[in-house]
């Protein structure tokens, strides 16, 4: 598969699927400008609920230096990387291969 980047509007009403089926996915989380946001991540092989509660949440960087940086790798085919903002509406690039 081709390397993609794809932008993600998130809002916390529904999960999006950023990994497409590519194999690997990597987002890094806005800086300052939305640095009090959280967004929930469901690893599956369907679309959850808005309000499940299997999920991992991730914090904005609280300092302009930091960054946050998520990976997944050797992803099958079926697996699926869910995310969702937790509060505000949040603007995500996802880099995929």
């Amino acid at each position: 598969m081709a390397v993609s980047t794809v932008a993600f509007s998130l809002t916390s009403a529904a999960y999006v699927d950023v990994s497409g089926g590519y194999e690997a996915c990597s987002f890094r989380l806005p800086l300052v400008s939305q640095r009090n946001n959280v967004i929930r991540v469901h690893l599956g092989t369907s679309l959850p609920a808005a309000d499940t509660d299997d999920f991992d949440e991730f914090m904005a960087p609280q300092e302009e230096h930091e960054e946050r940086q998520i990976h997944f790798y050797q992803l099958a085919t079926t697996d699926r990387v869910y995310v969702r903002a937790a509060r505000a509406n949040v603007t995500l690039r996802v880099y995929r291969k």
